[in-house]
């Protein structure tokens, strides 16, 4: 699917501007912004004592998100929709797990008659 068939198929939304790599550059490249946070807490957390491994997973994601809403803002079909929304679903039900660990710890989930 070339780019201008893609653009008329997903259509013009979030900024863009016309077809092509660079039809949406600011989206394109505030994804940046995933990334660099990313390596910027994975320095805090290597500097720190604890090194919980559910934070360098979420750190990964949160990386992941930044590239695949790149690559989908750069080239908008359908295929590469997947690859920005499935890194986003993944990360929100992570934290989601991470926050319910973390912070309920040991209550039930099922409360016995």
């Amino acid at each position: 699917m070339t780019p201008s068939t893609a653009v008329t198929h997903i259509g013009y939304y979030c900024g863009r501007f016309g077809p092509g790599f660079w039809g949406e550059p600011l989206n394109s490249l505030s994804n940046f912004a995933f990334v660099l946070g990313a390596v910027i807490a994975f320095r805090f957390w290597l500097l720190s004592q604890s090194r919980d491994p559910w934070q360098l997973l979420l750190f990964s994601l949160a990386a992941s998100i930044g590239v695949g809403s790149f690559i989908f803002h750069s080239y908008p079909v359908p295929a590469t929709l997947v690859i920005d929304l499935v890194p986003i679903q993944i990360f929100g039900l992570t934290a989601l797990a991470y926050v319910c660990l973390r912070y309920v710890g040991d209550v039930p989930l099922v409360v016995e008659g």
